[in-house]
């Protein structure tokens, strides 16, 4: 009605004027509800991601903290079959990793998001001080207590790895220690044999000795 009244009368410049004003008022709202409805969306993805990541992290917690005995869970198995069992759990940890550090930095760009569409609300408002401080308050303390856990998972994950590794190492000393007895069984005879034919004093046994080393 008032775009008709407005071309009825061209020398009215107040109809004009009202018509602006409703216009950039209609577009202002418009503005302002797309930007709360994000906000609410973004509020919603950063509770559901967050209670879902620490969720995880303490699943991953209480695993890694588990008390295992390596050695009697695998005393029935070979050492290869071992070192290969062993290896894998190894890549696995490594993959486990990966996977909650990303979850955990995927929480925190959705916390900035959340943050980003709240600073823009509270610019909409009369007091913005008295809706962003407590809505601060609480993204900071979500995000403390996903970051406190993410750092108890990495060092129960290290802990974890660090069993797993020296066990690696105890394994790959055993299977040398073995081989050096085999030899021995197989040689003993005749390097005792050549050690009681040479006289200590002589520059053969000093030669022996030296290629022993």
């Amino acid at each position: 009605k008032l775009s008709t009244l407005i071309s009825n009368n061209d020398a009215s410049s107040g109809p004009s004027e009202l018509v602006n004003t409703l216009v950039s008022a209609r577009q202002k709202v418009q503005l302002q509800f797309e930007d709360r409805l994000r906000l609410i969306n973004a509020q919603i993805i950063f509770y559901k991601s967050s209670e879902q990541v620490s969720q995880m992290l303490d699943t991953l917690e209480r695993e890694y903290r588990t008390i295992e005995d390596i050695h009697e869970k695998l005393k029935s198995y070979t050492d290869d079959e071992i070192q290969k069992i062993l290896a894998d759990r190894l890549e696995q940890l490594d993959e486990n990793k990966h996977s909650f550090l990303r979850a955990c930095t995927v929480a925190r760009q959705k916390s900035d998001l959340f943050h980003k569409y709240a600073l823009r609300n509270a610019a909409n408002l009369i007091k913005p001080e008295a809706y962003l401080k407590p809505l601060e308050q609480k993204i900071k303390n979500v995000s403390t207590i996903l970051k406190n856990k993410e750092d108890t998972v990495l060092n129960a994950w290290h802990h974890r790895k660090k069993i797993i590794d020296e066990y690696l190492q105890y394994i790959s000393f055993k299977r040398n220690t073995d081989k050096v007895f085999v030899w021995i069984d197989e040689h003993d005879e005749c390097f005792v044999s050549k050690l009681e034919a040479l006289d200590i004093n002589d520059d053969g046994y000093m030669d022996f000795v030296r290629a022993l080393k």
